[in-house]
């Protein structure tokens, strides 16, 4: 021990009272603000060294001890966090959780306990596709310091496995935190299933979900063109929502025709798409109902719509100068809804009897009989118009007797009739009935009745038909001087009857399974005069 240090410990154990002390060259001076001081121009501080084990071994070191390690060649203090370096060291850190994982970004950051005696001047998180990312690789800039932070990883790949570093930057140079590890999200993963169940109107496909890409699958099913890949863009048809099988049917399509099928399934991430399967729609297969009454359809296992024609019956005609019957209803749907298996109540639809008259008796004939098919309803042609005591006017699309006029069609199903002419001494001819697709023609003149209104033209069987022609009218067949003459109406096309004049015989009947109107009559001198029945219904079911 030295004189000096030797001194001075006698001085300050004798003169502890004392409120300043210092060691070495000139005594007698101290800084005012100094308890302690120690001045060497030749000499140092040496404080008390030992190994990190002995450090340890300290009991209760007081806050601001101080000690020079051994082991790491550092001097040391203590501090509330333990024993802390004062040798320059990189920065101690963690890097957090990856969170809030989307298909192209994710959350991170880190947390920055020891700066290394150093001031943190850039911090973040680096990442790639390989373990232990650097700065060489993808990183961001998220402040300086001490602390928390948070970083948002952008520009990345679905579906892919990253490794991710938070780091910090000091004059000592870049320390990196923990290694974390994420995957993206990803698109989901499917197949389509085979088309089976074909027909001319529907299929049958289905898909399976084999992953969700870890984003809920939100939405399912099919899609659907007449050229390749389709998309949700083309025809679409759902399914739920989830992983796991699906069957749907394909409806609307179109006969004899090529179509490509995908399956789908979307997530938060986006859409992915099954493999393509083709198949090609049938001519279609057509189911007719002709006869009168009631019966029942089961639809096929896999169709879920039809093309449907649904006719009802043709009014009856008028007789002794008798309007034509109204043409039967006709009901179009190109794509009418089904449930495979269900059974469908139907009833074909009978034509209206023609009105008679004899011995200057009226014996009333009847409007056709609705025709119904599930939910639709196609409503019966009205009577034609005598000239008489009753049905003047003619009944929904039926043509009027003498100069009375005549209701119009039904619900939209029939057009209205014609009127009548009145000429000479006595009425002389009538109008036609009106078909369900036009009206009936008035009676041009006085020697001339009316032909009946065309019907619907229609192409459900493959080759243009029409339904629901109106009746022609009667004819008295006289002209101002009781002279024979004139003409009838014809019925219009689509099953219409032909009107008579001045016969003993009936009318022309409408043609049966077309909906048609019976024809109107004239009337002889024997006061006997009948119209024409109407034609009966019909439904026809293409799929």
């Amino acid at each position: 021990m030295s004189k000096s240090i030797f001194s001075f410990l006698v001085f300050f154990t004798t003169y502890s009272l004392f409120s300043q002390v210092k060691v070495g060259e000139n005594p007698n001076t101290i800084n005012p603000s100094a308890g302690l001081e120690i001045e060497y121009t030749n000499k140092g501080f040496l404080p008390p060294r030992m190994t990190t084990i002995q450090r340890d071994a300290i009991q209760n070191p007081v806050l601001g001890l101080q000690i020079y390690n051994t082991t790491t060649n550092c001097m040391e203090y203590y501090r509330p966090t333990g024993w802390y370096s004062m040798c320059p060291r990189l920065a101690t850190l963690t890097t957090v959780t990856a969170s809030s994982i989307t298909g192209v970004s994710a959350s991170s950051g880190g947390q920055i306990t020891d700066d290394g005696g150093a001031t943190i001047t850039s911090r973040g998180v680096c990442w790639s596709m390989t373990p232990n990312p650097t700065l060489s690789n993808s990183f961001t800039s998220d402040g300086i310091g001490l602390g928390t932070f948070n970083s948002v990883i952008n520009s990345l790949q679905n579906g892919t496995t990253y490794y991710v570093r938070a780091y910090a930057t000091t004059s000592v140079g870049t320390a990196y935190g923990n290694e974390i590890v994420f995957t993206t999200l990803n698109i989901p993963t499917l197949s389509t299933s085979s088309v089976t169940l074909v027909y001319g109107k529907s299929a049958t496909s289905g898909g399976n979900v084999t992953s969700d890409g870890g984003a809920a699958v939100a939405s399912r099913g099919l899609c659907w063109s007449t050229t390749q890949n389709p998309t949700i863009a083309n025809s679409v048809i759902s399914s739920g929502t989830g992983i796991g099988s699906f069957s749907l049917i394909m409806s609307g399509l179109n006969y004899s025709t090529t179509y490509y099928v995908r399956a789908f399934a979307t997530n938060s991430v986006g859409t992915a798409y099954g493999n393509q399967v083709s198949f090609t729609t049938t001519a279609g297969t057509v189911v007719s109902f002709t006869t009168i009454g009631s019966s029942s359809w089961t639809v096929p296992a896999g169709v879920n719509s039809a093309e449907l024609l649904v006719v009802a019956g043709g009014g009856g005609g008028g007789c002794w100068v008798g309007g034509g019957g109204g043409g039967g209803g006709v009901v179009y749907q190109q794509n009418y809804t089904l449930t495979p298996n269900q059974i469908i109540s139907l009833s074909v639809g009978a034509g209206g009897i023609g009105s008679r008259r004899q011995s200057n008796i009226h014996y009333n004939g009847s409007a056709g009989n609705n025709s119904v098919f599930g939910s639709i309803t196609s409503f019966g042609g009205g009577l034609g118009g005598s000239w008489d005591l009753t049905n003047t006017s003619g009944g929904s699309g039926g043509g009027a007797s003498f100069q009375n006029s005549v209701a119009a069609g039904t619900a939209g199903q029939g057009s209205p009739g014609g009127t009548a002419v009145f000429g000479g001494s006595q009425p002389h001819s009538t109008g036609g009935g009106g078909g369900a697709g036009g009206a009936g023609q008035n009676a041009p003149s006085s020697s001339q009745s009316g032909n009946g209104g065309p019907g619907v033209a229609n192409s459900i069987t493959g080759s243009i038909q029409y339904y629901g022609g109106g009746g022609g009218g009667g004819l008295h067949g006289v002209d101002a001087n009781n002279t024979l003459g004139g003409t009838a109406g014809n019925g219009g096309i689509g099953g219409g009857g032909n009107g008579k004049a001045r016969s003993a015989s009936k009318a022309f009947n409408g043609t049966p399974n077309t909906g048609g109107g019976g024809g109107g009559n004239g009337h002889n001198n024997n006061l006997y005069s009948e119209g024409g029945d109407g034609g009966s219904g019909l439904i026809i079911i293409k799929y």
